[in-house]
């Protein structure tokens, strides 16, 4: 049961002419422009006086005037439980005419003040009374502020609302409130605590994980009511649980690994073990969220106890995590947790609006940011303590927009998203883009997937280095295909199968990123350079140079190699590299903190996956990337009817029309692409082979290849597989660069 209840949404302080009675004034009138400031409070209960210290400066620079400032409570300015009203002057001169209206909370008592002190800019200063304990949302440095324009004979309203919270004396229940008081606790277990609460005794052990016995268990609560009354109706609001696993790792640089959408069903949210396949409301991006969790449970509702007979109308929201500890590698120890929380009366007109907090508002909020290693015990909600693994902290009053909670849940309505900008799908994808990619539906209109609705393809938007360097990227997501030839015979769309390319069999990924092009004679000399440098070429042999065979006086004709000349103009910086061998390729995809594509990833990329075709899978395959229709000149730089589409090599960003499900460009054509796999025969091949260390796998066909006999059909479809010598610097040879997601 969460019944320590410590923060209480209370005190509401408006600066505004909607005051509560009419603006008392400084000693005698106020001639000339003014500004009117009032506070219309809530009725604390056991407030008796508030006392706050106001300043307006005018708009000179670089240092403001002050036109006045003053103390004022509510005992001597309005009602003695926070509410107060007050008219002063401000500066209408042309120059300095924008003023600043600056507020501090000096001190909330439960009865009035036997001394008021003086202006001091929030400190105590002379002011006496029984304090009543609460959070401060002001510092010295730090008031309130609002810019006001003064204006010749007009009274300017200034408008602050201010949520103050107070410890809650009693326990959860027993409360006894009015005004739209609201009592919320929070906390975050991540263990037993042994009696003196001071450390661990053990796991807490609530949910089952794969092999059917209870596990290790961490469990993020909240819980709230907007007070013991039949007209209250308690709202929560609570942000994605999220948690960053991955180093350098201190808390302060987080950057989510793991999202939890706390919306789900209640209940627990994957089959056990199997997290990382819980989608969408656990995504991964960052990780595979298995090595770090196992289950992952929500637990909501209702609970109509009473508090002295009266319905206590409380509203609870758990998030459960069934968390795998380290055993020799990583674990849940390595992660931090972070998400946020709050509530309020949806009764009561303020400044929450499902899940946003009006922009400026100073609003309380719960905040949870913990390791979920030892240094984790029994967390309970700590008043205003920074740092603290649960604790108390207010919205900003200079924020530049609202501020907003994602998720909302409450007696009327939910669990509903809102409080943010929902992705769209992306195209085939059938998902939203994951970080680092956009949405890039630029090539839609040139593509046949325009016609299917696919909406774009997500590339890398910059915002990762690791998936821009060289190169944009496409993302493939994690999924299954069906690898191999699928022939007509059999149902499927390939019109010829050769043995190398059977049998078909079914492959599951994770995700990853390939270069949307091939690799560019540019960026290929952006790290080789004029002069070359040393690169491992052959096992067990001396390192050769980067620099491929075309400027190293092997050049067999005009368009062979697109590599930058040693005199001459260079034409060809756009066109894919050609001419180097697979160990030049495995050297510069590493130099960019890539690698090679793997056949698996390069065949599911042009085909596209299970999730980007209709019909039954094996059978659905695509022939092409660009669907099942015959090559042509707009799809791939191929040779038709004994034609060049070009003179050799061309421009590798052009041919949009030829774009792969996931948006990769020419991988039919143009120049048959290195992989990093050993070209070795598929599993249940029925005559077996394997070349490693002999023959590296290529795939794509190149601008050589075409239709113009059948016996050279086979090298164009998606499904086609063949090796060449890893030494080998053939001038239709090239590459692109692959990465695990993230």
């Amino acid at each position: 049961m969460l019944n320590k209840a410590l923060l209480r949404a209370g005190c509401v302080l408006a600066w505004t002419t909607a005051a509560c009675g009419a603006p008392q004034s400084p000693e005698g009138a106020v001639a000339g422009p003014t500004v009117s400031v009032s506070v219309a409070a809530l009725n604390l209960q056991g407030v008796g006086d508030v006392v706050w210290d106001v300043q307006v400066v005018n708009g000179r620079t670089p240092t403001p005037d002050v036109v006045w400032q003053r103390r004022i409570s509510s005992t001597g300015y309005g009602d003695g439980a926070g509410s107060a009203s007050y008219v002063g002057p401000c500066d209408a001169d042309t120059d300095v005419s924008m003023n600043e209206v600056r507020v501090w909370v000096v001190g909330v008592y439960s009865g009035p003040v036997s001394a008021l002190g003086s202006f001091a800019s929030g400190a105590v200063n002379g002011a006496a009374g029984v304090p009543v304990p609460f959070q401060n949302p002001t510092a010295l440095a730090t008031p309130l502020t609002r810019k006001v324009a003064c204006v010749q004979n007009a009274d300017r309203p200034v408008q602050f609302d201010v949520a103050l919270m107070r410890p809650a004396d009693q326990g959860f229940f027993d409360i006894a409130v009015n005004f739209n008081n609201i009592f919320c606790s929070a906390k975050l277990d991540c263990c037993q605590e042994n009696e003196a609460g001071t450390a661990c005794a053990d796991d807490l052990k609530l949910l089952f994980d794969a092999g059917g016995e209870r596990a290790t268990t961490i469990v993020l609560g909240f819980a709230c009511t907007a007070g013991a009354s039949s007209d209250v109706e308690t709202e929560l609001y609570l942000d994605a649980v999220k948690l960053d696993c991955t180093a350098p790792n201190t808390g302060e640089d987080f950057a989510a690994d793991i999202e939890i959408d706390p919306t789900g069903a209640a209940g627990n949210q994957c089959s056990a073990g199997d997290v990382e396949g819980c989608g969408p409301l656990v995504t991964s991006p960052g990780v595979n969220a298995d090595l770090y969790l196992y289950q992952v449970g929500v637990y909501r509702g209702f609970e109509e106890l009473t508090s002295g007979e009266t319905a206590a109308r409380k509203v609870y929201w758990n998030v459960v995590l069934g968390a795998v500890r380290e055993d020799g590698g990583v674990g849940i120890e390595d992660c931090w947790l972070k998400a946020r929380a709050t509530a309020d009366d949806a009764n009561v007109a303020g400044v929450t609006d499902n899940g946003a907090i009006a922009q400026g508002a100073i609003y309380p909020y719960i905040q949870w940011s913990a390791q979920l290693d030892g240094s984790c015990h029994a967390e309970q909600l700590s008043f205003g303590t920074p740092g603290a693994a649960v604790t108390t902290a207010y919205t900003e009053a200079g924020a530049t927009s609202a501020t907003t909670f994602a998720y909302g849940y409450g007696p009327s309505f939910g669990p509903a998203a809102f409080g943010q900008d929902t992705p769209e799908p992306c195209g085939l994808l059938g998902e939203p883009c994951p970080s680092g990619f956009t949405c890039d539906t630029t090539l839609d209109d040139a593509t046949s997937y325009a016609l299917d609705g696919a909406g774009g393809f997500c590339v890398s938007d910059g915002t990762v280095a690791a998936f821009g360097a060289g190169a944009e990227m496409v993302y493939v997501p994690a999924g299954t295909f069906w690898m191999g030839c699928n022939s007509v015979d059999l149902g499927g769309t390939d019109t010829v199968c050769e043995d190398t390319e059977l049998p078909q069999h079914e492959v599951t990924q994770s995700a990853y990123a390939m270069d949307r092009v091939e690799v560019t004679a540019q960026a290929y000399w952006d790290w080789c350079g004029d002069d070359g440098f040393a690169v491992w070429t052959m096992p067990n042999d001396a390192p050769g140079s980067c620099l491929p065979p075309g400027r190293q006086g092997d050049v067999e004709a005009p368009y062979d190699y697109t590599y930058k000349p040693t005199t001459g103009e260079w034409t060809t910086q756009l066109y894919p590299v050609n001419g180097v061998n697979s160990y030049q390729a495995i050297a510069y995809c590493e130099a960019r903190g890539k690698r090679l594509c793997t056949e698996a990833e390069w065949e599911r990329a042009a085909r596209g996956g299970c999730e980007t075709v209709t019909g039954t899978c094996p059978t659905a395959m695509r022939r092409f990337p660009w669907g099942n229709t015959e090559p042509t000149c707009a799809e791939a730089n191929i040779m038709l009817s004994g034609s060049f589409c070009e003179n050799g090599v061309g421009a590798g960003n052009t041919r949009v029309a030829g774009a792969s499900p996931y948006g990769a460009l020419d991988l039919i054509g143009n120049v048959v692409e290195w992989l990093g796999d050993w070209f070795v025969s598929y599993p249940g091949a029925t005559d077996p082979f394997d070349y490693t260390d002999s023959y590296r796998s290529i795939r794509g066909g190149s601008f050589e290849d075409g239709t113009w006999e059948v016996s050279e059909e086979h090298y164009l479809h998606a499904a086609m597989r063949n090796g060449m010598g890893p030494d080998a610097g053939d001038f239709y040879a090239g590459f692109r660069c692959c990465r695990s997601y993230p």
